[in-house]
């Protein structure tokens, strides 16, 4: 990091982005730059201790509260939008996660829906549930050994999700495709968005959910834990999970059908669902997406240009 001190092009930079792990901010700060925190995670990844967490959590209210510099706080997803406030009391600008920007020229495909089969869409080594292991139902890692283009995902009928974080890249780029999608209701799914909270396996499971919800910022609105999880807090925690699973895209996203168990899916795809009706409906609501991404990038630009935040 000493190296970029006195390199040129560095200090042209207006400013550096963190998205994932959101957390290595902290070790530019010394540098005197101005930091937009457009996490994709939890803002305190890889902090495992009570101590490093709390530390994680002031230096963000630091940044925004600074008047030296106009750093940016903007997750990109809701959830983080939400995280990040109950546990600093800062109020972020939501800086949604589109992957318009990477979906671009030869790289953007549209729902064509030429192919019969449903794709299923889950964490790389969960199969489909034996009721849906058919050939009506493919996995794209079963199905694409090797590499696979956009065109080839807009042609399955549909994405059935099974989910395991509250947002990924796969998700965001097929719902910027407007292919349409089948995702289960916060009930359903409640025991698998595992992918949300400090304290999940590959990032800090010592760090327990009673020494987080020590650190929820006396402003937060929310009573509910977004650390407590089902398998490890019992039943009792469901509620508080199911109400921040919520805040998860898909959740939040128009024209998406939502399956109630394995059964209701497969009615809900035997029945006939409007496929073109829901393509098209997406397609409207990402015009939308694209409207509100572009316009809090451009407050976020004039913040920079203006030197203040």
């Amino acid at each position: 990091m000493e190296n970029y001190k006195d390199d040129t092009h560095f200090a042209q930079a207006d400013a550096l982005m963190f998205s994932f792990g959101p957390s290595i901010f902290e070790h530019w700060m010394k540098l005197n730059k101005t930091l937009i925190l457009d996490s994709w995670h939890r803002i305190n990844l890889h902090r495992c201790t009570e101590e490093a967490s709390q530390a994680t959590f002031n230096r963000v209210r630091n940044l925004a509260s600074d008047r030296a510099h106009p750093h940016i706080v903007g997750p990109q997803t809701l959830y983080d939008v939400e995280y990040v406030r109950h546990f600093t009391g800062v109020n972020p600008i939501f800086l949604p996660a589109t992957l318009f920007d990477a979906l671009r020229g030869e790289w953007y495909r549209s729902w064509t829906g030429s192919r019969p089969q449903f794709l299923w869409n889950a964490a790389n080594e969960v199969p489909p549930p034996p009721a849906l292991r058919n050939s009506r139902f493919e996995f794209v890692r079963a199905v694409w050994k090797g590499r696979y283009e956009t065109r080839d995902l807009a042609e399955y009928q549909a994405i059935v999700y099974w989910p395991y974080s509250v947002s990924n890249g796969k998700i965001v780029e097929q719902y910027a495709m407007n292919i349409p999608m089948f995702v289960p209701t916060a009930e359903f799914a409640k025991v698998v968005y595992k992918d949300r909270t400090q304290s999940y396996d590959p990032y800090c499971p010592e760090l327990t959910s009673d020494v987080l919800d020590k650190l929820r910022h006396h402003s937060s609105p929310y009573d509910y834990s977004p650390n407590v999880r089902i398998d490890t807090n019992g039943e009792s925690a469901a509620e508080h999970v199911k109400f921040w699973i919520k805040f998860a895209d898909v959740y939040h996203w128009p024209c998406i059908v939502q399956y109630s168990s394995w059964q209701h899916l497969l009615e809900l795809l035997d029945a006939g669902a409007d496929l073109p009706a829901m393509s098209s409906c997406m397609a409207q609501a990402n015009k939308w997406r694209r409207h509100e991404a572009l316009q809090n990038w451009c407050w976020v630009t004039t913040q920079l240009a203006n030197g203040s935040g």
